[in-house]
């Protein structure tokens, strides 16, 4: 006689109980999951696992950042690149004066910018707490901008 079958014959109590262990287990093969990196079948031990181990977890969301990190290294690099020759020439200066063509030798990009801001009624692109401002004869005025404002 099959195990359930022969339960059911006890009494009532018996009878919910199977029913209510059956309903378990179905409630517990209807969550199975499939962990979002390998795709493996699992049974999750919390409502809101998404993943079969915390490696995999961990793993995923490294590729995630690595994948963003790489599609904004275009813009990212350059202005990295821009902010580390700023900082090395602004040591101890709050403005300098440098010739563009110094600056492009150096690696410096004109092509990026994080920002605009408003000094003396002059709108200048900034690189982060640098402005830029293009005077004649291919000069370029660097100013440090104070970091407390937020104009």
């Amino acid at each position: 006689m099959h195990e359930f079958a022969r339960l059911c014959t006890f009494s009532k109590y018996h009878s919910k109980r199977v029913i209510i262990t059956n309903n378990f287990e179905q409630k517990k093969h209807n969550m199975k999951r499939n962990d979002l990196l390998t795709g493996e079948v699992f049974i999750p031990a919390r409502i809101t696992q998404k993943f079969s181990s915390p490696s995999n977890r961990i793993k995923f969301h490294n590729n995630q950042a690595s994948n963003l990190r790489k599609s904004l290294m275009f813009v990212n690099g350059p202005l990295k690149t821009n902010y580390s020759i700023l900082n090395n020439l602004m040591i101890g200066k709050n403005s300098a004066v440098f010739h563009k063509e110094f600056l492009r030798g150096k690696g410096y990009v004109f092509e990026v910018l994080t920002h605009y801001k408003n000094i003396d009624g002059i709108r200048l692109p900034c690189i982060y707490f640098f402005a830029i401002n293009a005077l004649k004869n291919g000069d370029i005025e660097v100013l440090r901008l104070n970091t407390a404002s937020n104009d």
